[in-house]
């Protein structure tokens, strides 16, 4: 069964499919937590974690919009949020590189502002995919996955100061792009 058709089954709530899709994503959802924590997370707050995406999935079936094709990104955008929520909470996270805000909908924002987050994170995906593959992958290494500079370039088999550059033109493109959709810094 694709992702697609465990997705519309979870919404029915099918929970042969709700414990499919937990066996398909568990060793992803934690390889996105092991990332997202580092050596902030113990391993049973990983399994913590992991347990509370798939809860909140369970929970929030009936509401469920993922694009199709776009079900493993969802639940990988869900973990790394749920799993900066975790650090918030236990005070093991100081500060974030990039704006939460725009890619996090919140349960206690009313529908308008609902509304305009869901645009606001239409638009800056819409932006990040006018930039080439090379420097979309370097920013969901880096500011998805707050992976260093240093490991991004040796596991990508380039130089450090190649990657840092890359990021820094990527930035300013995607910036511009930005403020032409009307989003400002």
């Amino acid at each position: 069964m694709t992702d697609k058709e465990l997705i519309e089954q979870l919404k029915r709530g099918d929970l042969p499919s709700y414990e499919a899709l937990m066996e398909r994503y568990t060793p992803y959802v934690l390889a996105v937590i092991k990332r997202v924590g580092k050596e902030r997370l113990t391993y049973e707050d990983l399994e913590e974690i992991a347990s509370e995406v798939f809860l909140k999935l369970w929970q929030k079936r009936k509401k469920l919009e993922i694009q199709a094709g776009k079900e493993k990104a969802y639940i990988g955008v869900m973990t790394r949020n749920e799993t900066l929520n975790y650090l918030r909470k236990c005070k093991r996270l100081e500060e974030l590189p990039l704006e939460e805000d725009w890619l996090e909908l919140s349960e206690e924002l009313g529908p308008e502002q609902q509304l305009l987050n869901k645009e606001k994170r239409s638009l800056i995906r819409d932006a990040l995919e006018q930039l080439s593959e090379t420097e979309q992958t370097l920013f969901v290494r880096r500011y998805f996955y707050f992976e260093k500079v240093m490991d991004i370039a040796k596991s990508l088999g380039m130089k450090e100061q190649t990657v840092a550059t890359k990021l820094f033109r990527g930035k300013q493109k995607l910036e511009a792009l930005l403020r032409e959709r009307g989003i400002k810094g």
